[in-house]
């Protein structure tokens, strides 16, 4: 009697016909993956049950001004605090209204689902993106190994902004990856919304938007690099237009509070100052003593939060810098290897390019692509720390949570880079002359501000 070859093998049969359904029905399945990892999220958020991810005063205050500026006891939508904006009070404000009981367990109800809901949508577009099914394996890979680390999971249900912003990454990740979906109106009210509700994610965001439009931007092998840099930083721009209006607002907003404009702009900017090393000593409050001012090695910083961020734990609850080995930040060995797998994948591509270029004009372009893409990565994991070295110093508690951008833009790099889908759909490269000088009207507004207060130092 004959063996049974492959072919006709009653598993290989099987396997086969699965293969089929799946390509078949791709649609389906990219919703029913999607579904699952944020089902995944949403059960990762509910069953922690340790710490959450975030200081006592932070929670408290989000949740105390919600229920006062509800009851009226506000001015101006502002209770006290004035230097950052009070956009995660605001998104509990409708919920109290709805009779939401104000009880911590239950209002974290809102930043888990959110969080749920955006890491399904992320999930759905970027599979949506993959050119073959081992992307796609290596997606649902990523993403499981994501979801399991603990300065996403249990940083779900944070009532202030630090859940929040995370869901917003992960949208603009996803609408920045799809050519069809990304729409700079759009990209723009992202950002008036990242704006209200705090300052910390935000450059994060903005090069993260960047790298996304590199990957594609890059696929057109006829877009000269400097073309791909100017297109992807324009968008980037009309993303940070909407922060801009919304520190505009807020700054308008601190002026109904005060009634006095010159007391606003240095409470705003002013403490801005000083969380950068440049600090007004005149800003409504310092929060560093003088000699502090200017001090910090942002360098010490970013070893101090790497350090933390692999090696370190974190203690929710701490008012300082206390790691007390409650939670770690990361499962450094998963991180490690997602890393790895992400350059090994991505550096197979540029060997197994089939562009009709000369071979090493077209493995130079692929590679100085991944080395700007890798630039991006980094700048959208430390570039608050940079930026205000004086508040990331004060925050070694909270802010190794940043690296997750980074990863996040990490875990997609092979699926969007050098992607033949992508590369076969329209990348359109054209400026609307009236639309970038509408875009253009909140940077002129504030720089009208920063001179004002500049003109504020001059004559102290």
């Amino acid at each position: 009697m004959l063996r049974p070859t492959l072919k006709n093998d009653f598993f290989s049969i099987i396997i086969r016909k699965s293969f089929f359904w799946i390509a078949k029905n791709e649609c389906l399945v990219n919703v029913l993956i999607s579904l699952i990892l944020g089902a995944g999220a949403l059960w990762m958020g509910f069953s922690w049950k340790g710490p959450m991810g975030n200081d006592f005063a932070a929670e408290a205050a989000s949740v105390n001004d919600a229920d006062k500026i509800f009851h009226g006891m506000h001015s101006f939508g502002i209770v006290e605090y004035t230097h950052y904006p009070n956009g995660s009070s605001y998104i509990l404000i409708p919920f109290l209204a709805m009779g939401v009981p104000n009880q911590w367990l239950t209002l974290r109800l809102i930043p888990l689902i959110t969080s749920a809901c955006a890491v399904a949508i992320f999930s759905f577009i970027v599979l949506l993106q993959a050119s073959n099914l081992g992307m796609k394996i290596w997606f649902i890979f990523f993403t499981v190994v994501l979801l399991n680390q603990p300065a996403f999971f249990a940083w779900q249900g944070a009532l202030h902004e630090f859940s929040f912003f995370l869901s917003i990454t992960f949208l603009l990740v996803a609408i920045s990856s799809h050519q069809k979906l990304f729409k700079h109106g759009l990209v723009w009210i992202i950002g008036f919304f990242s704006g209200w509700l705090g300052y910390d994610f935000l450059p994060l965001q903005f090069f993260a938007i960047i790298t996304i439009r590199c990957l594609i931007y890059g696929n057109d092998s006829h877009m000269k690099l400097s073309s791909l840099l100017l297109m992807a930083f324009y968008d980037g721009f009309v993303f940070l237009s909407g922060v801009t209006t919304a520190i505009l607002s807020h700054l308008f907003q601190n002026f109904l509070y005060f009634s006095d404009f010159d007391r606003a702009v240095r409470d705003l900017l002013g403490s801005a100052s000083i969380r950068m090393g440049i600090g007004d000593p005149k800003a409504h409050a310092t929060g560093f003593a003088p000699s502090f001012i200017g001090t910090i090695d942002p360098f010490w910083i970013l070893s101090s939060m790497l350090e933390s961020f692999l090696h370190g734990t974190w203690s929710s609850w701490g008012q300082g810098v206390v790691y007390d080995g409650q939670v770690r930040w990361s499962n450094p060995t998963s991180v490690i290897l997602v890393i790895a797998l992400s350059y090994l994948f991505s550096l197979l591509k540029i060997a197994n390019n089939n562009s009709n270029e000369v071979y090493l004009r077209r493995v130079f372009r692929s590679f100085l692509l991944l080395v700007i893409v890798t630039f991006g990565v980094v700048c959208s994991s430390v570039a608050w720390f940079f930026l205000m070295r004086n508040h990331a110093a004060t925050h070694l508690i909270y802010l190794p949570r940043h690296f997750l951008v980074g990863f996040i833009l990490i875990g997609v790099i092979p699926i969007l880079f050098l992607n033949n889908k992508i590369r076969a759909q329209f990348i359109i490269r054209s400026y609307k002359l009236l639309k970038s000088f509408t875009f253009s009207i909140p940077f002129a507004l504030m720089v009208f501000v920063l001179t004002y207060y500049l003109v504020l130092r001059l004559h102290d």
